[in-house]
């Protein structure tokens, strides 16, 4: 069968047959700039989490000092002497 019998386009879908996928080039060029487009929009919001977490670390620290305060000078006061009193 030649390529008359087939159509006058016959040849032209044989050519376009090879334009139907992507490259392996192609595919190893286009992933890592969508990554970095990705990781640049990403960038503000992972910040402000990140400023978040430390804020409830601090947060976290902060009772428990005050935690461990108050239970020295619970045990602080009834390890004292209480029967005699100074005025």
């Amino acid at each position: 069968m030649s390529t008359k019998s087939r159509g006058p386009l016959a040849a032209e879908r044989n050519n376009w047959s090879s334009l139907d996928g992507f490259t392996l080039i192609e595919l190893l060029v286009v992933i890592p700039i969508i990554a970095i487009l990705a990781a640049l929009l990403l960038r503000p919001a992972l910040g402000r989490t990140t400023v978040k977490a430390q804020a409830v670390q601090c947060m976290t620290n902060n009772r428990q000092l005050v935690l461990a305060w108050r239970q020295y000078a619970n045990d602080a006061y009834w390890l004292q002497d209480h029967s005699t009193r100074v005025y």
